[in-house]
């Protein structure tokens, strides 16, 4: 199976709930804080979602190249699952709970096509980066609870054939999202690889999980950078630092085709008027 068949990938339909938790962040390069716990609310669950090491843009960005290629072609995985790879694939998901009668979602592909989907130069340093970004992704576990109902499953686990093909596993919250007439998001990556800055892109991938198409969304600059950060800051210069660098990550997004950007007020009071665009071929 080749899933990406030289097709562009152009979007990712991802799980909401996950692409609206502020669990990519900025980080400083060769700074990579480590013991990261992140909580939400979606639809009546509560979600927690835990990662060894912090995660960022690239990693982001390597996360929706893989589901954008799934979204191309993929096949299921569960516990019924007979291959050797598919076995090893499903236990490294580490279902737990009701996540054992779940199913995940196999993307086949080889890192060159991964490297073209994600926008990422193909260079041996890359390579090594996508290799380590793999891994960590594979070490973060995501846990649902609601009304007595439990569930838990790691983002990915992934897999590399004897011919160099690489199998990755996304885990269910993926995997419906994928699914007709389920919930999602739909990130644009066309758009994500024009945008140079990281947090531009974070914002963006943010804005494309919140605001439905065609919709138009106030919001305090402030707030935003606490959607981007994670966490608000107390210090009144980090806050600042912060507000110019938001609003510089607007208008690079202000440049995109059809996206609408007003920023008004100063300071404190700044806010950001987005109006999404509708998209085509949902």
């Amino acid at each position: 199976m080749d899933t990406t068949n030289n097709t562009k990938v152009t979007f990712a339909r991802t799980d909401r709930a996950t692409a609206t938790a502020s669990l990519f962040r900025p980080i400083t390069r060769g700074r990579r804080p480590t013991g990261l716990k992140v909580f939400a609310d979606y639809d009546e669950t509560k979600l927690t979602f835990t990662s060894y090491d912090w995660l960022d843009s690239r990693d982001q960005t390597i996360l929706l190249a893989l589901i954008g290629m799934a979204g191309i072609e993929s096949v299921n995985i569960s516990a019924d699952s007979s291959g050797e790879i598919g076995k090893k694939l499903w236990a490294g998901l580490n279902p737990l709970n009701s996540a054992l009668g779940d199913y995940g979602a196999v993307v086949e592909t080889t890192m060159y096509k991964l490297l073209q989907a994600s926008g990422m130069n193909d260079d041996t340093k890359t390579y090594t980066r996508v290799k380590e970004i793999l891994d960590r992704l594979s070490q973060v576990n995501c846990k649902a609870q609601s009304d007595g109902w439990q569930w838990s499953m790691r983002f990915l686990s992934y897999a590399f054939h004897e011919d160099g093909t690489l199998a990755v596993a996304l885990n269910a919250r993926f995997a419906q999202a994928l699914a007709q007439g389920s919930t999602y998001a739909r990130i644009n990556l066309e758009e994500r690889r024009q945008l140079d800055g990281d947090i531009a892109q974070l914002v963006h991938s943010w804005l494309n999980a919140t605001v439905r198409a065609g919709n138009t969304f106030k919001i305090g600059i402030d707030k935003l950078a606490v959607r981007v950060w994670g966490v608000e800051s107390q210090n009144d210069a980090t806050n600042r630092k912060r507000r110019t660098l938001v609003i510089a990550a607007l208008e690079e997004i202000k440049s995109l085709k059809s996206w609408k950007v007003d920023i008004s007020g100063r300071g404190v009071d700044a806010m950001a008027t987005i109006k999404r665009p509708k998209m085509i071929g949902f």
